[in-house]
């Protein structure tokens, strides 16, 4: 019931492994079928920029159905979410209280007009797991929606069709790590507050937004590709890249459940941008290491290349917080040239804004900075996508 005994009535997000009709999930996620195979426990994820649109008719008010998977306290890492009704931000939320707590209630919004259709959209805020190095399940279910008993799903709304497909593939440069932080602060605190992390502020963001585009996020702060920072644990980019649910496991921290493999044929990206090596140059750089970096960055490369296809573009960055690995990155990007001369692929060097990092904000990119390596992102795809600049129209 809700307010004064109000009868509601609940919306599922889906039935057995398919999304209900009227209901959009962008980025990667997993649809939860019931033990029937017909009713459906919802829709599980955990990266980054991951959102759910719908477009309601009759709903004044409007609360979700959501939950977040049970994991120790050391690790259980709450998310932060954005609500935005009729492209305009409505409410926020964040999971701090939801461990062990089951389905939680959530109320998006209300006093809304009964005689208009709304487009509801939760957007996702946070990483997977913020700054933990041993992934264990962290991922949230959207089970549906709660409202009056006059609301519907409007299953004739069209869909939003974006021309263009974006993947990131990163670490806290990536994710919006402390990019939030009160400029007051005279230490920083960003590693334990993870509501100091604003993904939407982030350059991928930002990128998106500008050009409209339909886009994947994967992002973990303090990981690399062959070793992470900190001494923070042994999962890495390519384990937590293969999967749909970056902070399910299998039996150890690497490994990865056969369910939960991401299907790299379900979704091509015209453009992949990957910014790792941070966190293996601060783990501590060495001969070995930088023979394992190479190897391991131009392996998931040609991964990339096979299941993508070499019509997909790919952009590898280096910087702004270290350089160390730069000239290896340069060596992916002439190796991929070599040997998939159809391919394009170039070097982004983000290292010019180094020198406007901020203690203020971990030594990370503040959202100023963010604004700035996203305009450098887009002149790259502009030059690559001249269909794409400023007062040309997209092409579907």
């Amino acid at each position: 019931g809700g307010g004064g005994g109000e009868p509601l009535t609940f919306i599922s997000a889906c039935h057995g492994r398919s999304l209900a009709n009227g209901f959009q999930v962008v980025g990667r996620h997993a649809v939860l079928p019931g033990a029937d195979g017909e009713a459906c426990r919802g829709v599980a994820f955990d990266f980054q920029g991951v959102y759910i649109r719908a477009r309601l008719k009759g709903a004044t008010r409007l609360a979700a159905v959501m939950t977040q998977a049970a994991s120790g306290a050391e690790t259980y890492r709450a998310n932060a979410f954005n609500v935005h009704v009729d492209s305009q931000l409505a409410s926020t939320f964040d999971t701090t209280t939801w461990q062990g707590a089951g389905d939680m209630i959530v109320p998006l919004f209300d006093s809304h007009s009964v005689a208009e259709a709304h487009e509801v959209v939760i957007w996702k805020n946070t990483e997977p797991q913020f700054n933990v190095g041993n992934a264990s399940a962290n991922h949230v279910i959207f089970r549906g929606f709660l409202g009056p008993l006059s609301m519907t799903v409007d299953t004739d709304a069209i869909v939003d069709v974006r021309a263009l497909k974006v993947e990131f593939l990163g670490d806290s440069i990536t994710a919006g790590f402390c990019n939030a932080a009160p400029a007051s602060d005279s230490a920083c605190f960003c590693s334990q507050i993870p509501r100091q992390e604003h993904f939407n502020d982030s350059w991928p963001a930002l990128v998106c937004e500008e050009l409209h585009a339909e886009c994947h996020v994967e992002a973990w702060s303090g990981l690399g590709m062959v070793q992470n920072c900190c001494q923070q644990g042994v999962t890495m980019v390519p384990n937590f890249w293969r999967r749909t649910l970056g902070s399910l496991s299998g039996a150890s921290p690497t490994e990865t459940p056969a369910a939960n493999l991401w299907d790299f044929k379900a979704w091509r990206p015209d453009v992949l941008v990957v910014n790792v090596g941070t966190n293996d140059e601060a783990g501590g750089l060495s001969d070995s290491v930088i023979r394992r970096y190479k190897r391991e960055y131009l392996s998931l490369m040609h991964q990339a290349v096979r299941d993508y296809g070499s019509s997909t573009t790919l952009l590898l960055a280096c910087g702004p917080m270290r350089s160390g690995l730069c000239p290896q990155v340069r060596w992916v990007v002439r190796e991929l040239k070599s040997s998939f001369p159809n391919l394009r692929v170039e070097f982004l060097d983000f290292t010019q804004y180094q020198p406007q990092l901020s203690s203020l904000f971990c030594e990370h990119p503040s959202a100023a900075l963010d604004a700035l390596m996203a305009h450098h992102v887009l002149d790259a795809m502009w030059r690559l996508f001249p269909v794409l600049a400023p007062g040309r129209r997209l092409l579907v």
